[in-house]
Order: C-alpha cells, then sequence, then structure tokens
C-alpha cells in the first residue's frame, strides 16, 4: 500500500487486481480500486493498458515507442541489423544519445545487441 501510495504520488499509473469483498486479504486491492487504481482482471488487459498489444496466436507482441528517439531507433532496425555507428548516423543522434534508448528497449526485449556492437529487433516487435 505504501509503494502503490508513493507511486501514485509520483504520477505514476497504479492497477489492482480485485478479489473477493467477502476476504479481508482482497481490501487493500479495492481500497487502491476506490482511489483510482485501474482494475485489471487479466494479463491480456494489463498488457493493453501498459501499451503492449497481443500479437497473433499470442506468439508476438508490439511495442508502442515511449518517444521520439525509440520510434526513429524501431523505424531503422525493422529493415536490417545495424551496427552502433550506422544506427547512430541514421537515426541523426550521438552514440551518447542512442545510448539510453538502446539500453531501454534491449532490457524490455523489443530489440537484441549482438556482437560487434551491432542491434536487431528482438522479439516483443
Amino acid at each position: 500500500m505504501i509503494t502503490a501510495g508513493q507511486a501514485a504520488g509520483y504520477g505514476r499509473e497504479v492497477f489492482a487486481v480485485p478479489g473477493s469483498v467477502l476476504n479481508d486479504a482482497h481490501a487493500g486491492c479495492h481500497h487502491l480500486i476506490r482511489d483510482g487504481a485501474t482494475l485489471v482482471s487479466s494479463a491480456e488487459e494489463l498488457l493493453q493498458h501498459l501499451g503492449w498489444m497481443q500479437g497473433k496466436h499470442g506468439a508476438h507482441l508490439s511495442y508502442v515507442p515511449a518517444n521520439d528517439d525509440e520510434a526513429k531507433i524501431l523505424d531503422a532496425l525493422k529493415h536490417e541489423m545495424m551496427h552502433l555507428d550506422a544506427l547512430s548516423e541514421v537515426c541523426g543522434l550521438t552514440v551518447p544519445q542512442l545510448s539510453p534508448s538502446l539500453l531501454a528497449l534491449e532490457l524490455q526485449g523489443v530489440i537484441e545487441r549482438l556482437p560487434g556492437s551491432r542491434y536487431t529487433l528482438g522479439g516483443k516487435t
């Protein structure tokens, strides 16, 4: 409850899964929902709220870029795998500007870093 309160205080979206109203163990979730948390009842619903959309046969997720830099990176990589320097040139960003977005996308599984500082789309694009 403290973490959810802190997240809401920072403007972060809070999600809660409802439980039985007859069970006191779910009182915290119900309190969060009353206070404005987004009610989710399935994994698909949560993915939809987070900007991920279920792909064909559930085998593939479509990532929605968080910012313009991520959109440039994904657009460049949808055609071919690229070396870091080529990606920097195509996106019009310096390597230090590009690196945080590449790391964020890599940690989410949206892109993969290959040997030799090359990048390609991952399984969640």
